[in-house]
């Protein structure tokens, strides 16, 4: 993000959910959404495609909410570290996961870490 087109705007994001490995996960993020939802607070959420899959509704039920939904890799491993064809994977397998929990082809992308460079940015 460089510039805002209004001041005083704040954006809140979310990396690497939803994680549901135990009811307890799935709840908390349930939770937050709900708590940013009371408040009028709209949120972006940047998905790993691995966790997803675990349990797309919590990704359409944010959708459907008014949040964003970005692209956070399929795996989590730092960008830079893998070659063109895994990036590329990384990517489409994410947004694939995504779009068939929520019938959207997400147009944002987190990488993890932070992890990004010129080559990186080529190809995504």
């Amino acid at each position: 993000i460089v510039t805002c087109p209004q001041p005083n705007v704040w954006g809140i994001t979310y990396d690497d959910g939803p994680i549901v490995s135990t009811p307890a996960n799935v709840s908390d993020t349930v939770d937050i959404r709900n708590h940013l939802d009371a408040l009028g607070i709209k949120a972006t959420f940047f998905i790993v495609g691995s966790n997803a899959i675990q349990n797309p509704a919590i990704i359409n039920a944010s959708l459907m909410g008014g949040h964003e939904i970005g692209v956070h890799t399929w795996t989590h491993h730092p960008m830079t570290s893998l070659t063109n064809q895994q990036i590329v994977a990384e990517i489409k397998y994410t947004e694939a996961q995504i779009y068939n929990a929520t019938g959207v082809v997400p147009n944002l992308f987190r990488p993890p870490y932070g992890d990004i460079d010129d080559r990186v940015r080529a190809i995504i």
